[in-house]
């Protein structure tokens, strides 16, 4: 599930990537080659994380849970593939924010699909970086309170910058995309 979960999550910020870049030729295939090899390592390392994963059942007065005792550190490689990820699409994302806004693109849906997006990216990259630290520094039972947050906050966040990009849409203040860039930007 939670491979699911990240790759929903990824793939709807990819489509907004691709959305903001053009959606050209070249960018859908960079994307698409950029993303299937993202998904692919992350689904054979779970399956790594879950076939070596350790745990021991507690006493059922606490209800039905179990506390990891070993070999979490799988799920660190999870996280840094997330860093590399979202860094390349921040990466993206700013070099077509610096040429919107030195073609005009000043409107309030225009800062907030780039700048707010910019943002984004480097909060996830900051709570990612965190939750590798602490996945390689704490000992493997707090596994599940250093990794669960973050994917929630990671999910949360996703659902939040595309309802507010839809939500100013939405008042009427629409970016213009038409306006020519140099074909030096790989967007």
């Amino acid at each position: 599930m939670t491979v699911i979960n990240l790759a929903l999550s990824e793939a709807l910020l990819t489509l907004r990537t691709w959305a903001v870049c053009g959606r050209g030729r070249f960018m859908t295939i960079f994307l698409t080659v950029l993303y299937t090899s993202f998904i692919i390592p992350s689904v054979v390392n779970m399956g790594l994380l879950y076939d070596n994963l350790t745990f021991i059942s507690l006493p059922r007065f606490l209800g039905e849970t179990c506390l990891i005792t070993g070999n979490g550190k799988h799920l660190a490689i999870e996280w840094i593939l997330l860093i590399v990820y979202d860094a390349i699409m921040c990466g993206l994302l700013g070099i077509q924010a610096i040429s919107a806004y030195r073609y005009g693109g000043t409107t309030r849906l225009a800062r907030i699909v780039y700048g707010e997006g910019v943002m984004y990216y480097l909060y996830l990259m900051v709570l990612s970086i965190t939750a590798t630290v602490l996945i390689l520094q704490l000992p493997p039972g707090f596994l599940r309170l250093t990794a669960g947050p973050s994917q929630v906050i990671h999910y949360s966040l996703t659902a939040r910058v595309i309802l507010h990009v839809r939500d100013q849409a939405n008042r009427g203040e629409f970016v213009d995309y038409s306006f020519s860039i140099p074909s030096s930007t790989p967007c």
